[in-house]
């Protein structure tokens, strides 16, 4: 909204400058004395001037404003962002046990470069995160990648259901629609798996936890 009430002024400061040189156009060409017509072109120049420069500032304005917009989105299943997006961080995809009753439904994309704090305060009251791994032909039992990617645009969002997206709207990757399996205790949150999909490096996995499953419908 903000780069819109700028791009506007823009608009309307450049209408004037049309008008500012049209008008220093009609005193040169009028048959005034000369001391008058100097002094009102030299009016209508400085105006002119002045107005390109307010442009000038406002263009620098709303490009700075451009980089400060856009958004994140998590790529899951690929460590590295598409051609789009810059890379925020890597690291591997998260969850709770399929088995854990009082755990969260969402998924985490944890830094590969963790930092570790101490949790002898906690003693046995905590809540267990696991890897979570691919359970799907291929990359089977492998520690499934993600990508915190950022996006210039101001908005991101995944359309499920299809491939495509709707008109004025770009596509960061294409993937499927992934959860828990049904007989799974706990809630799963669906995320969009790369159509692509890559292991962390080759990690096995193992725990039967945080499970990458195709979902019908």
């Amino acid at each position: 909204m903000i780069v819109s009430f700028f791009l506007r002024k823009i608009s309307r400061l450049e209408d004037d400058v049309l008008q500012l040189k049209q008008m220093l156009l009609d005193f040169m060409a009028e048959g005034k004395p000369r001391v008058n017509r100097e002094a009102e072109t030299d009016f209508v120049a400085s105006m002119v001037t002045q107005h390109d420069q307010d442009i000038t500032n406002l263009i620098s304005d709303v490009q700075g404003l451009k980089e400060l917009t856009g958004s994140t989105f998590v790529r899951w299943g690929r460590n590295e962002c598409p051609d789009n997006a810059t890379l925020v961080y890597r690291g591997f995809t998260s969850a709770s046990h399929y088995d854990d009753t009082a755990s969260t439904p969402n998924r985490l994309c944890l830094t590969d470069t963790p930092g570790f704090d101490s949790t002898d305060m906690y003693g046995d009251f905590y809540q267990r995160v696991f890897g979570a791994e691919y359970f799907v032909t291929g990359p089977n039992h492998t520690v499934v990648p993600c990508a915190v990617c950022r996006t210039p645009q101001p908005t991101t969002i995944m359309v499920p259901g299809t491939w495509n997206c709707s008109e004025g709207w770009d596509t960061q990757y294409i993937g499927h629609i992934i959860g828990h399996f049904f007989t799974d205790i706990r809630a799963s949150e669906y995320i969009c798996l790369d159509a692509e999909p890559e292991d962390a490096d080759g990690n096995e996995a193992g725990w039967d936890s945080g499970l990458a499953m195709f979902q019908e419908n």
